[in-house]
């Protein structure tokens, strides 16, 4: 998997730009702030339909603006050439005084309704400074990886997200009208059992996501750090120690019973899928907590990376990687590992603020970034 062409329409700091790239390695240098993280983040809204780096579209619109538009043409072994278009909101209007009033999304020049049409089409794995968080963040961080990770092998995971969510809300609002009194305990029954059809699925394909990327972050971690610390991952969750999908489902339906008092009581759902989390250990050290700064950046590389490796196996091709500013706070060895770790790859683009001799001397297309300007 690979881009050959990005066409961006009042995206960030970008009023307009069209860049092609070739099979293999891209190599964009530039200063803080010169613009080269926004041509990462366009082409993870067309590969996701969301940013990487915020939750509101509209600041992905250039100030002022009535919309942006982001356009990409994917090129996979298995599936060919993909065009992908992207039609964000903004807050200005534009010269007749209208605006977009939704989010518009067109594949191979149809539009789709639906984000989950989107997702999976194209595999992408980026990695930038806010990554770190996955490592040392919140659990809610841990999650919102594994499913973007998984969403984009599987197409039934995200249709398992979204029944999930809507069933956990509505799930949500009775316990509090039950609490209230306006409701009886038997009006749970049926969302109970809507929360556990697609929690199930969700807990299967997280488990084995985590046990195939463990494998992978386990060899990848040990080369950038020449083999002096070990990556383990596990995946920790309600249903986790399930054996099946039939275990999971008895354990799910067991929970939500022995906890519906609780759950009555605090108006919300104590257990299941929506707590999960990933645990990382570097030799037995608890990263999140306990991890260096140093620790934490490498193991979320390794994550990334490793990540990379089981879109591989999954999909029976590589993706397109895109690793930010992801070698400056490496020595050269451990920067060569990256690379010879990337080699493999169809499609890679790597940022940079400085063109390294290492850099330099890569088969691969330069650009410069200057204000939002770019340079062979």
């Amino acid at each position: 998997m690979y881009i050959t062409r990005l066409a961006l329409e009042n995206f960030r700091i970008y009023p307009e730009l069209q860049l092609e790239f070739p099979m293999g390695l891209t190599i964009i240098v530039g200063p803080n702030a010169s613009g080269k993280t926004a041509l990462l983040e366009a082409i993870n809204v067309l590969a996701t339909t969301k940013s990487p780096r915020t939750r509101l579209d509209r600041e992905l619109v250039r100030w002022g603006e009535a919309y942006s538009r982001v356009y990409g043409e994917f090129v996979s072994a298995q599936a060919g050439t993909t065009e992908i278009a992207v039609v964000l909101p903004g807050e200005g209007s534009g010269e007749d005084g209208s605006r977009p009033d939704s989010k518009r999304i067109t594949v191979n020049g149809t539009s789709v309704e639906r984000v989950a049409d989107v997702i999976g089409r194209v595999a992408v794995v980026i990695f930038t400074t806010e990554d770190v968080a996955v490592v040392k963040g919140s659990p809610g961080s841990r999650r919102r990886f594994l499913n973007v990770a998984i969403a984009q092998l599987r197409p039934r995971y995200f249709d398992d997200l979204q029944r999930y969510r809507r069933a956990l809300g509505q799930r949500n609002e009775v316990l509090k009208q039950v609490r209230q009194g306006d409701a009886g305990r038997n009006s749970l029954d049926a969302w109970n059992q809507q929360l556990i059809e697609a929690g199930v699925g969700l807990a299967m394909d997280r488990r084995e996501f985590v046990e195939t990327l463990n494998e992978a972050a386990a060899l990848v971690h040990g080369e950038l750090t020449d083999e002096e610390e070990r990556l383990a991952l596990s995946y920790e969750g309600d249903l986790a120690e399930a054996e099946d999908a039939e275990g999971a489902r008895r354990r799910f339906e067991e929970l939500l019973a022995r906890n519906e008092d609780r759950d009555v009581a605090l108006g919300y759902s104590s257990v299941g899928p929506h707590r999960d989390d990933l645990r990382m250990m570097a030799n037995e050290t608890l990263l999140r907590k306990y991890g260096s700064q140093g620790q934490q950046r490498t193991a979320a590389l390794s994550l990334k990376l490793a990540q990379a490796e089981v879109v591989m196996s999954w999909r029976g091709e590589p993706p397109l990687v895109l690793l930010d500013d992801c070698l400056s706070e490496l020595d050269e060895r451990r920067s060569r590992h990256v690379l010879e770790l990337a080699g493999k790859l169809q499609g890679l683009i790597i940022t940079s603020p400085v063109l390294t001799e290492l850099l330099a001397a890569q088969n691969a297309q330069l650009l410069r970034v200057s204000d939002g300007r770019i340079e062979q």
